[in-house]
């Protein structure tokens, strides 16, 4: 067997591993996301410091049009997203 077909084996075989041990990290990180924020309805009504407390820190927090704000959490490809209104969660979504 060439030495260069036998590396080129060995680089595939480590590839895929990695590349298995990263979809599944990424499927818990989602999995632990979804968890926290489902049900949703658990929020309603509350401030950002009280979602901030169960879900831990956001990673974007903005402010849009007519007062209403919004947090975002991100994990993998998931992004939860609560929405306020005069600093009460008026909407949770998960995507």
């Amino acid at each position: 067997m060439d030495i260069w077909y036998a590396i080129s084996i060995l680089l595939a075989l480590m590839l895929g591993t990695l590349l298995v041990r990263r979809r599944k990290r990424r499927q818990k990180a989602e999995l632990a996301l979804r968890a926290l924020f489902e049900p949703g309805s658990d929020f309603i009504g509350k401030d950002i410091e009280y979602v901030v407390s169960k879900a831990g820190p956001y990673t974007f927090f903005g402010s849009m049009d007519h007062g209403r704000e919004v947090a975002q959490w991100k994990a993998g490809r998931l992004v939860a997203e609560v929405w306020l209104q005069s600093g009460a969660c008026t909407e949770v979504q998960v995507r």
